[in-house]
């Protein structure tokens, strides 16, 4: 079970770095396409990959609790 839980932090990790960069485009990215529909979905994808994230954090603490 360490194992999987350690592989799991790792894709956490990883999801983790691409959240902060997805972040930091958006809003290093103008007003204008911010609020554009394009700028709309990836503030879209980025939230839906923040919520996966946390998810994924709270199956890592209850399989620790295992």
């Amino acid at each position: 079970m360490k194992m999987q839980i350690k592989q799991l932090e790792k894709t956490l990790e990883s999801l983790k770095e691409k959240h902060e960069s997805m972040d930091e485009t958006f809003w290093n990215r103008s007003e204008n396409w911010q609020e554009s529909e394009k700028g709309q979905d990836f503030e879209d994808k980025m939230l839906e990959l923040e919520d996966c994230i946390g998810e994924l954090e709270d199956i890592i603490e209850r399989l620790e609790d295992l």
